[in-house]
């Protein structure tokens, strides 16, 4: 099992959401203590950290399998989650 933790920005990002996608976004959360690589995920070009797609919302994270953590960097709507 992956430890996840989440930044402090990325826990801001996730209070703001509304109801329904913010338990949505959390259970896609908890699940990358399973498997840090779900169906859709990508990884991002020119970095070392991934996209998760979840409705109009992206998680971007990133993994580490030699210390065994996935670590969530930002979760936004996907109009501005890139900027």
């Amino acid at each position: 099992m992956y430890l996840v933790t989440v930044t402090r920005y990325a826990r801001k990002q996730i209070e703001k959401l509304p109801q329904r996608d913010y338990l949505n976004v959390l259970k896609h959360i908890d699940a990358f203590a399973e498997n840090p690589r779900p169906y859709g995920y990508i990884q991002l070009k020119g970095e070392d950290a991934f996209r998760l797609r979840v409705g109009n919302y992206r998680i971007i994270y990133e993994i580490n399998d030699s210390i065994i953590t996935v670590t969530v960097i930002d979760v936004d709507h996907r109009k501005d989650v890139y900027r």
